[in-house]
């Protein structure tokens, strides 16, 4: 331990222990456990407890059960059986009666009311549970006690519990070398008292069986195939009980036990597991049954029956859409999954809720299906993009079931989770290849989104994410069967569109601007889009909407007019037929950068001009040296710091291509030779530099207030500073002295800027290169890196906040030996 620490700690205990109870701050007791945390795993507990007696008393005071904060209990609970996970640590505190007290937990009725004492309780077992010593204490002491922490009212306390049971299980396993060099299989001894509760539990309260199904799907997460294979054949019988109650109770905790049990291949082969699963697919609550069967489809290996049974089972809900909406006579060879539909699914699709839930479970299933591997062999397409297509059309009222089940048509209109969800999961079925008239049944439904005045802008969002994605699919096919129904699909959004960007909300406004954002960026490099697509109308109205009201809709708009201005050479067309050229775009810009009170749409522009300058597209009609200085001079007065990292990105661009430009040009015959040491493209370089005005720029911005603007200032300058000296680092100054720190360049750059005013001096006329390498940038950059917290995040400024602000900087006498 630091010994500045060591000094402090004696002094923080006093404060945990001080009768009046000042430390409240939860916050800096979680601190204090994350450093002991950490201390622990360098220091051998053993030394640290013996060198600091300290800790010991603290703890044997906070442990006597006289009236504390609750918060102090806590910490005392994780802190001792942190500590107590040791061996050394555990021998310590059973000597001094802290593992009684531990143990004695249960009978304080007060402490035990408290929710947060409980939880701590359970989580400085789980610590102290990692040798032989503190498992035959568990055995001895707490066992009791933790079986009553399985039914805390408090779920989160009950979920605490169930897992360290199974934690227990599995690190008894381990400890004690099972099975042994001799093969024997009996388990340890504690892992066969808590597995002989549990099934004593299911049988007589299967009520509540849920905490159990709980523990053993942990055991069966962190077990050996020998492991599982054994408690499962223990528990089969009791899981099958449980399945054949109506209803079955705990119908999630079972499904999530045979989904996890079936991941090891032991209990795939099994018999008794694939009894168990069928009969689960037969009675488990619908949308865990649905749930369930996607979870087997995942599995590789599993019997061939169970496989198929969990198929029919999982397209009941698809197949069910289309019974009820259309001719069930377009997939004949799923007319019998179509047609049979089980009394429990009617009953679920006739409530609101229940229907909305499995609607969602299933569509949830679907795409992480898709997204997991591919179903294309397995699950007919057509059936599924056909219901999915029908489900959205019944969300806004263009579908409608065929008597007696008007129920769901009036469940699904306006739900926005069913949307949401469907528009998710279409999204990921575009990579699937499938009919023209299903591609054409999905651009219908995504173009009747579009249009629909009643689309709220989180759909309205979705909708053109999966229309953006659709469109890819087709233009990467190259099939012109495909691609004339997307070009449709586009003219008729552009129409779409135009009411869009004069909705009263902003939020549609915003989300309309971005899909033609998105649009561009996604299709830009495809000549079919450029061909097919119609922007006449579009620059004009993005240009109206710089001018909105709201200040992210005119950042928005001012990103899809830089991405539009890149897919075109010099201009964009307009409705008036006028050119917008990049020029009338770069004055636009630059007003918003003077006159905007908004951030965003400051921010927005400068990532504009980055990414134009980036991509070498605004030097096709714009110098950036007449640009570049307007830039820095409006940006140097901004009030926002993000803008001023922009700008400052924008200069370092700048610094690269203007190394590149002029090193390549001052060596024309010495292409893919090293460029170090070309004396006259730097100084050409510099000239340019000097044209600008970047170094008054990038010193200023060395020297700001913001962090992050002068560290991207002092990389920027080391950067500089490393292509002006050959890429060798300046470790000192040329004339021998002490490099300089931010006081003395504040100085420097005041004097000029006086030197300039007076017209004693041109500001051309500075040595910058000089100037850099008397500059002390690489610790600055360290400094500035860290940030101005990390000082405070030190164990000694921790003990020291503790100590002094809490005590208000006098010296206590407590004791804590």
């Amino acid at each position: 331990m630091d010994p500045e620490c060591a000094q402090l700690l004696p002094h923080v205990c006093a404060v945990l222990i001080d009768k009046r109870g000042i430390m409240t701050d939860n916050a800096i007791l979680q601190k204090l456990l994350d450093w002991f945390r950490s201390l622990v795993s360098t220091v051998p507990v053993g030394e640290l407890l013996e060198e600091n007696l300290c800790i010991e008393g603290m703890l044997d005071q906070l442990m006597n059960f006289s009236f504390n904060p609750p918060n102090l209990y806590v910490f005392a609970f994780r802190l001792g059986g942190m500590l107590a996970g040791y061996e050394a640590g555990f021998r310590r505190l059973m000597a001094r009666e802290f593992l009684d007290n531990f143990s004695a937990f249960i009978g304080m009725t007060i402490l035990y009311e408290i929710p947060s004492v409980r939880l701590a309780w359970i989580q400085g077992l789980q610590d102290m549970l990692k040798h032989k010593d503190a498992f035959t204490f568990f055995q001895d002491s707490c066992m009791e006690v933790l079986f009553a922490f399985q039914d805390d009212k408090v779920e989160t306390n009950a979920y605490a519990a169930d897992e360290l049971m199974a934690h227990i299980i599995l690190a008894s396993v381990q400890i004690e070398g099972w099975p042994d060099p001799e093969g024997s299989a009996n388990l340890p001894d504690v892992a066969l008292d808590l597995l002989n509760h549990m099934q004593q539990k299911l049988s007589d309260t299967p009520n509540n069986a849920g905490h159990c199904l709980r523990t053993l799907t942990f055991v069966f997460r962190g077990g050996t195939d020998l492991l599982v294979h054994i408690v499962w054949r223990s528990f089969f019988e009791c899981v099958m009980i449980l399945l054949m109650r109506k209803p079955v109770s705990d119908s999630p905790y079972i499904k999530e036990l045979l989904s996890t049990a079936l991941r090891f291949p032991i209990l795939q082969s099994s018999r008794s597991m694939s009894i168990a699963s069928l009969y689960a697919l037969q009675t488990l609550d619908v949308a865990e049954s649905v749930s369930f069967a996607s979870e087997i489809l995942k599995i590789h290996g599993c019997p061939v029956n169970l496989h198929e049974e969990a198929r029919l089972e999982f397209l009941r809900p698809f197949c069910y859409i289309i019974k009820i909406t259309s001719d069930c006579r377009k997939y004949p060879e799923w007319a019998d999954v179509i047609r049979i539909v089980k009394p429990a699914f009617e009953t679920a699709m006739a409530s609101k809720r229940s229907s909305v839930d499995l609607i969602c479970r299933s569509l949830g299933c679907l795409t992480d299906l898709i997204e997991t591997r591919s179903l294309k062999k397995e699950i007919p397409e057509c059936l599924l993009l056909d219901s999915l297509a029908t489900l959205l059309s019944l969300c806004i009222g263009q579908a409608v079931c065929v008597l007696p089940r008007l129920e769901l048509s009036k469940n699904m209109i306006g739900c926005q989770r069913v949307q949401r969800m469907a528009m998710d999961t279409l999204r990921c079925l575009s990579s699937w290849t499938m009919s023209t008239a299903v591609v054409q049944q999905i651009f219908r439904v995504l173009l009747l989104y579009v249009v629909d005045i009643d689309s709220d802008s989180t759909i309205l969002k979705k909708t053109f994410q999966a229309a953006l994605k659709w469109l890819l699919e087709c233009s990467l096919l190259g099939n012109s069967v495909y691609w004339p129904d997307a070009v449709h699909f586009l003219n008729d959004v552009y129409k779409g569109l135009q009411k869009r960007f004069c909705s009263p909300s902003w939020e549609i406004r915003d989300t309309a601007i971005e899909f033609i954002t998105d649009l561009v960026q996604t299709l830009k490099n495809k000549e079919v889009f450029k061909q097919a697509a119609d922007f006449a109308v579009i620059p004009q109205q993005i240009l109206v909407l710089v001018k909105d009201p709201e200040s992210y809709v005119r950042a928005s708009a001012v990103n899809c007019l830089g991405q539009l201005d890149t897919i075109y050479d010099v201009f964009l067309p307009t409705a008036s037929g006028e050119d917008l050229t990049t020029k009338t775009l770069v004055s636009i810009f630059l007003n918003i950068l003077s006159e905007d009170t908004d951030y965003f749409p400051r921010r927005m522009v400068m990532k504009v001009f980055v990414d134009w300058t980036r991509q070498e597209h605004i030097q096709v009609s714009y110098s950036m040296d007449d640009l570049l200085p307007k830039l820095l001079k409006v940006t140097k007065e901004d009030s926002d710091w993000e803008v001023k990292v922009h700008a400052l990105e924008l200069a370092g661009v700048f610094v690269d291509q203007t190394f590149d430009t002029f090193v390549a040009d001052s060596c024309p015959y010495a292409v893919g030779l090293p460029i170090k040491g070309n004396v006259g493209g730097k100084a050409g370089a510099l000239k340019k530099f000097n044209t600008v005005g970047l170094f008054p720029f990038l010193l200023d911005a060395l020297s700001a207030d913001d962090r992050m603007v002068a560290l991207k200032a002092c990389q920027i300058l080391l950067s500089l500073r490393s292509k002006l000296s050959d890429g060798e680092e300046t470790h000192s100054c040329s004339d021998g002295s002490e490099l300089q720190g931010l006081d003395w360049l504040e100085e420097t750059m005041r004097n000029w800027r006086r030197e300039v005013k007076d017209g004693l001096r041109k500001a051309l006329d500075k040595n910058w290169s000089d100037l850099l390498n008397k500059i002390d940038l690489a610790n600055l950059e360290t400094s500035l890196s860290k940030g101005s917290c990390s000082s405070h995040q030190k164990p000694q400024s921790l003990l020291l906040d503790i100590r002094t602000a809490l005590w208000g900087g006098e010296e206590q006498d407590a004791d804590c030996y």
